[in-house]
């Protein structure tokens, strides 16, 4: 199982959470994956998503986060697709980030993803 959280205010349109909160992947069980739920409600209080809200201008009380859980689908190849640009905020134009294996590595910077920048018209 894939367990991922999902802040109520993330992926605003000054900011993005991405990499900030904990995820776990290839969970296995029933009590695993509890524990795992547990950490990852828990990472919204690590210093790190503490110190990335202050520096964004969010409060730092009552944030709140939801978590999910998915069946994890092994991938040999994975991208991150933003509907709009956010490099240049551009909304006739669809941002891909793509690597191999699962996506965790883009979305958490532990590489340099392959990036297409596509029109939305063609």
């Amino acid at each position: 199982m894939a367990v991922r959280s999902s802040a109520l205010d993330e992926d605003g349109a000054g900011a993005s959470f991405a990499g900030q909160h904990e995820t776990y992947l290839n969970v296995v069980g029933a009590a695993a994956v509890a524990e795992a739920v547990a950490r990852c409600w828990a990472s919204v209080r690590s210093s790190r998503a503490l110190e990335y809200r202050r520096r964004q201008g969010f409060p730092l009380d009552g944030a709140r986060i939801a978590v999910l859980v998915q069946q994890l689908i092994p991938a040999d190849v994975s991208s991150v697709v933003f509907s709009a640009n956010p490099v240049t905020g551009s909304r006739d134009e669809v941002m891909i980030n793509a690597s191999w294996g699962l996506g965790e590595s883009i979305v958490g910077g532990t590489v340099t993803p392959d990036t297409y920048v596509v029109r939305r018209r063609t």
